[in-house]
């Protein structure tokens, strides 16, 4: 399962050429083979597939947890981008 830069919603601002075999979830049903990284918590990834939302923000997180300054500065303005989306509501 996809996570950090090769999932919603900061797979749409980065060239996947350019970054190589993405970084997913290990998980027995997904489809895309990648670098594994491990999730914050082990339900996490059967979790973001029943709530969107909640697979955006986890996979905010792991591109927080990069070491790859321009993937974790996509992070941090997408943390940005919906705090203040958050309060306008």
């Amino acid at each position: 399962m996809p996570t950090s830069y090769a999932a919603a919603p900061i797979a749409d601002q980065i060239l996947m050429e350019d970054q190589g075999m993405p970084p997913v979830w290990p998980s027995p049903y997904g489809t895309v083979r990648g670098i594994s990284i491990i999730p914050l918590y082990p339900s996490a990834p059967h979790a973001a597939t029943m709530d969107l939302c909640l697979y955006e923000w986890l996979a905010i997180t792991d591109a927080l947890r990069s070491q790859e300054p321009r993937v974790h500065e996509l992070a941090r303005n997408q943390v940005e981008h919906k705090i203040r989306a958050a309060s306008i509501r």
